[in-house]
């Protein structure tokens, strides 16, 4: 029997249809659908000095349900036995993850909006957050999200006073709550850190505007809003930042003065989607490539400049590569 996939839900979440000839004669046919998760994300680097790659992380998602995991455990080494996978496998931290609820509006972009909300954090602890990426974070429990109106997250820095991971004496580092308050669409950040007493935290709001089957989305904060423009497939194109002062509950949309930050466009190739940023004045800034095989994703590859010094170009030099593992269930 084959499968072939069909659908994918977010990221991590996979439907593959099979079907089969019923009876003997091939009169009829009959089909299942079969799914798969998200298992892991492994990160690879550039060995010093050469081209070849070496795995530098793993980043493990448990479930407790089918779809959305309990908690994601970011390994930053192999252990003693220098074997990726064993039970010697260094952490780093985990995130536990617990869904609520039902989204009245489904949110543009959740990894953007926890990112956002985690930013004021990163910039002022930068010493305390070190080890822990930033993007990693944002896209531990983000990246299974499937409609929710809540989400909760607890990142757990150390293994406590038994020396004993994913125990209740562990070190709660922070705490990330994503909501959807009332029944407007639009969503606030609560970012709170224990760990970190210095911290006195903050909640960040966003606001959606524009229609969910309209050319252009908008996702505005204080200081700042995304518009994400989309073609005829409802496929994301372009995502432009702009600079905003006004107050993001009351947005008047998009004016003639407001400073552009910086863009993503999307390329849509087979098997293949490019994602190149540039600023305002048209400097490339970064690229991404990732890959899909049979309609999961794949490989996520990060580029910097080469030797022209501009990204998005020919001879743009791997930085890092995500590798996504699925399992069936």
């Amino acid at each position: 029997m084959r499968g072939t996939v069909i659908r994918v839900t977010g990221w991590a979440l996979a439907a593959a249809l099979a079907t089969g000839l019923a009876g003997c004669g091939g009169s009829g046919e009959s089909a299942t659908t079969e799914f798969y998760r998200l298992k892991e994300i492994n990160r690879f680097a550039p060995k010093a000095g050469s081209a070849d790659l070496q795995k530098i992380s793993r980043q493990a998602f448990l479930y407790q349900e089918s779809s959305n995991p309990d908690r994601t455990i970011l390994y930053s080494g192999s252990g003693a036995d220098t074997l990726w996978g064993t039970a010697d496998d260094v952490i780093a931290y985990y995130v536990t993850c617990a869904y609520s609820g039902k989204a009245v509006t489904q949110p543009l972009d959740l990894e953007t909006e926890i990112r956002d909300g985690l930013g004021g954090l990163y910039s002022s602890h930068t010493a305390a957050m070190t080890g822990i990426g930033l993007d990693e974070l944002a896209r531990s429990c983000a990246i299974n999200y499937n409609k929710q109106g809540a989400l909760a997250m607890k990142v757990y820095s150390a293994a406590g006073a038994d020396n004993v991971w994913q125990n209740a004496d562990d070190t709660l580092l922070l705490s990330v709550d994503w909501k959807q308050p009332g029944t407007s669409g639009d969503a606030s950040v609560a970012v709170t850190a224990p760990g970190i007493p210095a911290f006195a935290g903050v909640t960040l709001a966003h606001y959606y505007y524009g229609s969910l089957s309209g050319a252009e989305r908008d996702l505005v904060r204080t200081g700042s809003y995304y518009a994400y423009t989309r073609d005829g497939s409802d496929r994301l194109t372009r995502r432009s930042r702009y600079n905003f002062a006004g107050n993001p509950a009351a947005w008047p949309g998009a004016q003639a003065g407001d400073v552009r930050l910086d863009y993503t466009e999307y390329q849509y190739n087979t098997d293949e989607l490019l994602k190149c940023t540039r600023n305002d004045a048209e400097t490339a800034l970064s690229l991404v490539r990732d890959s899909y095989q049979n309609n999961f994703l794949n490989m996520r590859q990060t580029f910097r400049a080469g030797v022209d010094r501009d990204f998005c170009t020919p001879d743009d030099v791997l930085m890092l590569a995500d590798g996504f593992v699925f399992e069936k269930i």
